[in-house]
């Protein structure tokens, strides 16, 4: 390993990506993580052939926001737990404002939104 990091330029051994860090910040998200947990548990039950990344790709899919292409409105995270049963799941408000913090998300004309990629990362 020592030879693979000695010839490899100083920045790409001591700075971790971007995305790295995305990834970890996203995953200290209480809200996310509970989403994950929920997900994959349906997806075990139900999806068991399916690819955890398809699957979530679907999951984000039935959450886009009509009105704003390739965004996710924060609400229609709560109609999709109804829709696969999880209505006692629901996110709080709290919970949703963590999960847009998490997320950098947008708030237009009213609209709590998350892009598509980082409701990805973000589970």
């Amino acid at each position: 390993m020592y030879s693979l990091l000695r010839n490899a330029p100083f920045s790409a051994v001591t700075r971790p990506s971007s995305s790295l860090m995305t990834t970890r910040c996203f995953s200290d998200c209480a809200p996310a993580q509970k989403l994950r947990g929920i997900f994959e548990e349906y997806r075990k039950q139900h999806y068991s052939r399916e690819t955890p990344q398809r699957f979530r790709k679907e999951l984000v899919k039935a959450a886009e926001e009509k009105n704003y292409p390739s965004m996710i409105k924060v609400d229609n995270l709560n109609r999709v737990l109804e829709n696969i049963g999880h209505a006692d799941d629901r996110l709080s408000e709290d919970e949703l404002n963590d999960l847009l913090t998490a997320a950098d998300a947008n708030v237009t004309g009213g609209d709590r939104l998350i892009s598509f990629e980082k409701m990805l990362k973000l589970m």
